[in-house]
């Protein structure tokens, strides 16, 4: 089974990274790059423009299997249309979630929408995915920012954030 691979964040340097570096080693994975485009910039032209930058040498081959598609991580159907929606849960076999935002000063329900609430809906995908049964695995990039002012060795179990946060984005992670 060809894998299809669903990728938030592919505009960002980790997810645009990590597109390039899968579609050049598995040379039959295809890859649907959710992508939030303003009405100036259509998805596919604002991907090939971060992706010129990353890998400018990317061969047309490689460039067959990316679908770009508008939607927003924010939204319910992060955006997309039901039908689209509903036929990335049947072809999806890995989901990829690298969006957020990495401001550190927004205000913090801006913050949780976009760090916490985006991971759910893209959670619910995969939930809709693995039901369908095609779903073999999610990946979450995240941070190291979630501990706040708490220094030394931390924990898992110890992120309470007992010691406060720098910031709102630690405070969502």
């Amino acid at each position: 089974m060809k894998k299809v691979i669903f990728l938030t964040g592919a505009t960002g340097i980790v997810g645009a990274n990590l597109l390039v570096r899968i579609l050049e080693r598995d040379k039959t994975a295809k890859v649907v790059a959710l992508i939030r485009a303003n009405f100036e910039k259509h998805p596919r032209q604002r991907l090939e423009d971060v992706l010129h930058i990353i890998s400018p040498d990317l061969n047309n081959e490689i460039w067959s299997r990316i679908q770009a598609v508008s939607g927003d991580i924010t939204l319910e159907n992060l955006g997309i249309d039901d039908a689209l929606y509903s036929e990335f849960s049947e072809r999806v076999t890995h989901i990829i979630h690298s969006a957020a935002s990495v401001q550190f000063q927004l205000p913090l329900e801006e913050a949780r929408r976009i760090n916490f609430q985006c991971t759910e809906n893209v959670m619910s995908l995969a939930k809709e995915a693995y039901r369908i049964g095609r779903l073999q695995r999610v990946a979450y990039i995240s941070t190291a920012y979630v501990a706040g002012k708490k220094s030394g060795r931390i924990y898992e179990d110890e992120l309470e954030g007992l010691h406060g946060f720098s910031n709102t984005y630690e405070r969502t992670k």
